[in-house]
């Protein structure tokens, strides 16, 4: 009998997104094949504390019981368990991790940077493609060289807004936007010069670089789905998020409203446009060096669907049953466990320190 592959599903972290972290784990721990892999759940605390938990409670959505602390340990490439019963310390040999922590910490690097210590490897992206693709005014250079249009911005931090109030010269409506976080956290539609500072400074609560983006009102949002395997990426179909009774797709129609939007699959938008954001999304994705996954983001003009342009690229998106990317894909014609099971094994077939991993 073939051997079970030790996988680590690695959720929650400190960011804002901590709690859409751990449904996304969720999710991936009850759809991983049992009969090819054995699961084990680490989670990560708000504090930023790792824990083993039970896999079943934990999916069972019973309460994240810790069963010991964890801890990566590069020298033997594997993590450290301290059972918490009798203070043991216990090897615990990973062959492959799934990191789902949204936002800083998680999808920013940091965490990838973990793994390449250990030198074991990792679905998604890597150190650099994570840290690039997480700043939206960096991708947005990024995609404008790779001659794809973006909307108008201006972006500073706070010592430029001490020393050097920045310039607006936009039209309203504008967003105002945390430069480096996910899940509209903090992003704030602005309609009026009135609402702007209050606008800038819930920005400033979680990043301290913001960008203020020219809006375009009662945008289409269309997305599409990017998943490479090593050789060339492959594109979903493209879909239009439509938020309903929400005034654009923020963090309240994403997650705390269960009707917060709806999912057209495919978009009603001409093949023509459809093959241009597809072709763009996969030039964004190679331009970033971005691997394994990644969902990417467009506005169109609601009164012109030759006017659309290029948002922000995802590089862990949601994966939740009803989140978009998995969504994406089973429209496309694969469902979800086969889409974890071939995210795993495009891990497994990276280069690393030693030359190639094979199943």
């Amino acid at each position: 009998m073939k051997k079970k592959i030790n996988v680590a599903v690695v959720f929650g972290g400190e960011s804002p997104e901590h709690n859409v972290s751990l449904e996304s784990g969720r999710a991936i721990c009850r759809e991983i094949n049992p009969k090819l892999y054995k699961l084990f759940c680490i989670y990560i605390s708000r504090s930023g504390e790792w824990f083993l938990v039970d896999s079943e409670k934990f999916i069972n959505k019973k309460a994240v019981s810790a069963r010991a602390d964890v801890l990566p340990y590069p020298p033997k490439k594997c993590f450290v368990v301290c059972q918490r019963a009798d203070k043991k310390i216990l090897p615990l040999k990973i062959d492959v991790v799934f990191p789902i922590v949204h936002g800083t910490t998680g999808e920013d690097g940091v965490l990838q940077g973990v793994f390449e210590l250990l030198d074991i490897p990792y679905v998604g992206s890597g150190v650099a493609a994570s840290s690039c693709a997480i700043n939206k005014v960096m991708t947005k250079f990024i995609a404008q060289k790779e001659n794809i249009p973006c909307l108008e911005h201006i972006s500073f931090s706070k010592s430029d807004l001490l020393v050097n109030r920045p310039k607006l010269e936009l039209d309203f409506p504008l967003f105002v936007k945390p430069v480096s976080l996910g899940s509209s956290v903090g992003v704030t539609k602005v309609k009026k010069q009135s609402c702007l500072k209050k606008a800038i400074n819930s920005a400033f609560k979680h990043d301290d670089n913001i960008m203020i983006e020219k809006g375009i009102e009662r945008a289409r949002e269309i997305v599409c789905g990017v998943f490479c395997d090593g050789k060339k990426p492959q594109t979903s179909v493209c879909g239009e998020v439509k938020p309903l009774k929400h005034d654009f797709f923020d963090y309240d129609a994403k997650y705390l409203d269960s009707k917060g939007f709806d999912l057209i699959l495919p978009a009603k938008i001409s093949k023509k446009n459809s093959e241009k954001m597809r072709s763009m999304s996969i030039g964004v994705f190679r331009a970033l060096n971005c691997s394994g996954f990644a969902r990417v983001d467009f506005l169109m003009d609601p009164c012109d669907e030759d006017k659309f342009y290029f948002c922000e690229i995802n590089t862990i998106p949601g994966f939740t049953s009803h989140s978009l990317y998995p969504s994406l894909w089973e429209f496309s014609g694969i469902k979800i466990k086969a889409l974890i099971d071939r995210l795993i094994k495009t891990a497994l077939k990276k280069p690393t320190k030693q030359g190639i991993r094979r199943l």
